[in-house]
């Protein structure tokens, strides 16, 4: 999002702190070694990429597997597959419904056939899907590009009001990054003079004890 005077923070702005927000983010890097950070909580989607040939642009259009025998005989199992057809199974737990889409667990034997045990994210259960059953592929990739997970993270901020109202005795609230590189000073609230006088100003990140 580009700066706006909403948005930005000017010198001279004056903000009554509420409290200190602290949020899990997901660290992930692009094909051009960038890194983003993630909020746990983001709507942000993401697809399962397999990749076993080394072949970005292959594994970017997904594989394709008739049945899941076919997914059983890859070594190592792919992390994710999404049905293209549904099933009718003699109980909800071997059903399978179009585009559903499983995390895979394990094979496992059941007398002389095998099945393969998923947990279905779409109906948040797990399944048991027997060998001979068909046309399953890998998900939708959701993400716009491929990336890498880097690491996991939490990231501090303080959540504060500014002297901008957004109509009258409505005042803007704004998440400040704890490690925005800019200088402030304390002040009462009673008076608005300065609060300690040495240092008259101090890095952001020292509000946070």
């Amino acid at each position: 999002m580009a700066p706006t005077e909403r948005s930005s923070v000017s010198e001279g702005d004056i903000y009554n702190i509420h409290f200190v927000k602290k949020a899990k983010v997901v660290i992930v890097r692009d094909c051009s070694k960038v890194d983003y950070r993630i909020a746990f909580n983001s709507s942000v989607e993401f697809g399962v990429l397999h990749n076993p040939e080394g072949n970005i642009l292959k594994a970017l259009d997904g594989y394709k597997y008739p049945k899941v025998s076919d997914i059983m005989a890859i070594s190592p199992l792919p992390k994710a597959v999404r049905a293209t057809v549904e099933f009718k199974g003699t109980a909800v737990e071997n059903t399978v419904e179009k585009n559903e889409i499983f995390i895979i667990k394990e094979i496992k034997p059941k007398g002389n056939r095998r099945y393969l045990v998923v947990y279905s994210v779409t109906k948040s259960m797990m399944k048991y899907l027997f060998e001979s059953y068909t046309s399953q592929e890998l998900p939708y990739h959701l993400t716009s590009s491929a990336v890498t997970l880097a690491g996991e993270s939490t990231d501090l901020s303080i959540i504060a009001s500014s002297n901008f109202e957004v109509e009258p005795g409505r005042p803007l609230l704004v998440e400040i990054p704890i490690d925005l590189d800019i200088a402030v000073q304390l002040i009462n609230i009673e008076d608005g003079t300065r609060k300690n006088n040495s240092p008259f100003s101090a890095p952001f990140c020292h509000l946070i004890p």
